[in-house]
């Protein structure tokens, strides 16, 4: 609020608007002519903004085009986005050995890593002390002290009434690190100080499936005679090991220089030893209700003949009549393959 005087009492004062002013009512006493009366200043609008505002009137189209060139840098920077994470998740697929179906039933292998590859510096402690960890974390399970200490939960499912009078849901077939045998444990870091790495192989069933075995006599299994020869036995699920392609057998084979001639030898145990050696026990799939405790049967797999510095691959398969249809060697639930490299 601010004041203003007039010397003139007789003329009325003349506002902003250029219109008379009646103050007869003004508080102030102008209707007594004592010249004091209100004057309201209007503030006036800065000459800057009203040039911003009619340039951004004039402007629209700029505005419009800088709108239009954020949104595409956006599109652009989600696309490239998008295109590496394909990119990275192809290239964390790409490998030398098979890189797991992730599924719940079938033939798994425990000490690869992820990829499907057991790669092992001999002189890099860190290579093979992350086999032993994946080895360490999936063996417990079947701990000796632990199964043979809890009697009421982990039961001898050998007897043939096991497959008439199965545990019950709470309990399990018992079967412990003495089944795997004395070539493939923690103190001998599961092969690895000899040069002959471990491989845990676990058969897991789905409920419904009772395995039949494979009557061995008939001609048109012989070549499942091959791959099992003595170990096979109708009361288990036979489970083979072999390089996938001929040149991984060959790698397999162990030679020898004698009399300046190169000869095949077999090593100790043959190029391949299985601990069950005949597979996977089928009353461990007679039990239908499957608690917390439940043990799925495994077999250890220990590779004799692996050369240093070559890179083999592994297809390992679970022989059973009804699996597949009777072709087990073809389908992806009932085999699994993986790659082995021992450095030097």
């Amino acid at each position: 609020m601010s004041y203003g005087r007039v010397t003139n009492d007789k003329q009325p004062f003349k506002d902003d608007d250029d219109h008379d002013s009646d103050y007869r009512d003004d508080p102030n006493g102008n209707q007594r002519g004592n010249g004091v009366y209100n004057h309201t200043v209007k503030p006036s609008v800065p000459q800057n903004r009203l040039q911003f505002l009619c340039f951004s009137c004039k402007n629209t189209k700029l505005v419009k085009f800088v709108m239009l060139g954020s949104a595409i840098v956006v599109l652009l920077a989600l696309i490239l986005v998008i295109v590496s994470a394909v990119g990275h998740k192809e290239n964390n697929a790409k490998s030398n050995g098979t890189v797991p179906i992730i599924r719940h039933f079938g033939l798994f292998a425990v000490g690869p890593d992820d990829s499907g590859n057991l790669e092992i510096g001999l002189s890099h402690v860190d290579t093979y002390m992350n086999f032993v960890k994946r080895m360490e974390n999936n063996i417990n399970v079947y701990s000796t002290i632990r199964q043979e200490s809890n009697p009421d939960i982990f039961k001898q499912c050998k007897n043939p009434e096991t497959f008439i009078q199965p545990p019950e849901e709470n309990q399990a077939c018992m079967q412990t690190l003495f089944s795997f045998g004395d070539k493939c444990t923690n103190f001998n870091l599961y092969g690895m100080l000899e040069g002959q790495p471990c491989v845990l192989l676990i058969l897991r069933l789905d409920t419904d499936i009772n395995p039949e075995p494979f009557n061995l006599s008939l001609p048109e299994n012989v070549e499942i005679l091959k791959r099992l020869s003595s170990r096979h036995d109708p009361s288990n699920v036979g489970v083979s090991c072999e390089g996938k392609t001929k040149a991984d057998q060959d790698l397999m084979v162990m030679r020898t220089v004698e009399n300046n001639q190169t000869v095949e030898k077999m090593p100790e145990g043959g190029q391949i030893s299985y601990n069950p050696a005949n597979g996977f026990p089928t009353y461990f799939f007679a039990q239908k209700k499957r608690g917390e405790n439940y043990v799925s049967p495994a077999v250890m797999v220990k590779f004799n003949s692996i050369p240093a510095n070559h890179r083999v691959t592994v297809r390992c398969t679970a022989w059973a009549k009804n699996f597949n249809d009777g072709h087990p060697e073809n389908s992806t639930m009932y085999t699994t393959e993986f790659s082995i490299l021992i450095k030097l």
